[in-house]
């Protein structure tokens, strides 16, 4: 959902439902958009589909981008995570992060 849109729905300005998240959950909108995305990607590592293509399909620059992320927020690889459905159901719970 678009920001704007978000806040719209619940009657206030975007900066002020990025102050509320913030202060709520002690991380900026940023950081949920970020944590989503790459969850998602991790995701579709369940599919055939390439690193390459899900990079592309989830937003990323490249493989290197979307490998990067994953490292970061998951402290895998997509190789090894696609490697091991026991990971991927790790991400898949709710609240990760």
């Amino acid at each position: 959902m678009a920001r704007a849109a978000g806040a719209g729905r619940v009657g206030v300005s975007e900066r002020s439902l990025e102050r509320t998240t913030a202060r709520a959950t002690g991380q900026p909108p940023r950081y949920w958009r970020s944590l989503s995305r790459v969850r998602r990607a991790a995701m579709a590592l369940r599919s055939p589909a390439s690193l390459a293509e899900i990079a592309a399909d989830h937003g990323y620059a490249d493989q290197a981008h979307f490998s990067r992320e994953c490292l970061r927020w998951l402290g895998q690889s997509p190789a090894r995570l696609r490697a091991s459905p026991r990971l991927l159901a790790v991400v898949a719970q709710s609240g990760y992060g």
